[in-house]
């Protein structure tokens, strides 16, 4: 697909292939394209060229009623502040033609059972979240379209948002969701594709992005100073890939097999560890690495 708005592309040739019944992440810096994709996904507009496909049929043929079948968080949720949310839940269940005793367990599900009869319009931030994640599980869609799912929400209710996902999934559904939150995309991921300035940049597993690009683990070991023997010393073994001091602390990347030496080469030399970690790569290692920790154009 390509999306352009006069003479600014906001998403350019992009290719994708969600597989049925996969979590599937979506991830890019502000304004890279993400949430102009979502629309068009959803057939909320239109690409300038190219088409969004459902079981191999054009959207378009399919007209707006299979966005019944869908459940649909966007980025900025909106509801009727002057309706109760066991109404504004009603309203969607009405729409999308299921039955309304739906209602309670969603609002059970996502702590606003309390607040079932309380307007919209006095809600937190954070509860009308949750209210968008209630009303986008009903009915059970096979297809979940999510956009920044954990958005205002504390860690306990963005686990509930993970389960809930995990959830859907075991039940068969597919998820596409956009997050920020790499660690929690990372976790729950099958694949995920990375988008910069609307251009699709890398497609893949966590695990394969990371042997793709070459990034290594990391050693981090405290010692009481770090010197330039020290430094000279790590330097000199045979595949370090970088070496990084912050205040007492060495951080080492390198392969694994490595790590045996490194432990072994500094008590010899008559250095003391006074305490050591490990890291593997993370999703938002290999984000910055690919984006270039550049910024994109469009929303």
């Amino acid at each position: 697909m390509t999306k352009k708005f006069k003479d600014l592309v906001a998403v350019d040739n992009l290719n994708l292939n969600v597989r049925g019944g996969e979590i599937f992440g979506f991830l890019g810096p502000n304004g890279a394209g993400k949430t102009t994709t979502i629309r068009m996904l959803l057939g909320l507009t239109y690409p300038s060229s190219g088409s969004v496909l459902l079981n191999g049929v054009d959207i378009v043929e399919l007209g707006p009623d299979f966005r019944k079948r869908l459940g649909f968080l966007p980025e900025r949720v909106g509801f009727y502040n002057n309706l109760t949310a066991k109404q504004m839940m009603e309203f969607y269940c009405d729409m999308k033609g299921e039955p309304r005793d739906e209602v309670r367990p969603l609002l059970e599900r996502v702590g606003l059972a309390k607040f079932t009869n309380k307007k919209v319009g006095t809600f937190s931030r954070g509860m009308v979240q949750l209210l968008g994640v209630a009303q986008a599980f009903i009915g059970d869609p096979r297809l979940l379209v999510l956009d920044e799912p954990a958005g205002g929400l504390d860690p306990r209710w963005i686990k509930m948002v993970k389960d809930s996902i995990r959830d859907a999934k075991n039940r068969g559904a597919t998820i596409f969701f956009s997050s920020h939150i790499l660690g929690e995309v990372e976790k729950i991921c099958d694949r995920v594709a990375i988008i910069n300035r609307g251009a699709l940049v890398a497609e893949d597993t966590v695990e394969n992005l990371s042997k793709n690009l070459e990034m290594k683990p990391r050693l981090w070991l405290q010692l009481p100073t770090v010197d330039e023997k020290v430094l000279e010393l790590v330097k000199a073994i045979e595949g370090i890939t970088n070496v990084h001091v912050t205040d007492n602390w060495l951080m080492v990347e390198c392969d694994h097999s490595v790590r045996g030496t490194v432990m072994t080469a500094l008590p010899a030399a008559g250095y003391v560890f006074l305490d050591i970690r490990t890291e593997e790569p993370s999703l938002e290692d290999m984000f910055l690495k690919i984006t270039g920790e550049t910024e994109g154009g469009v929303r």
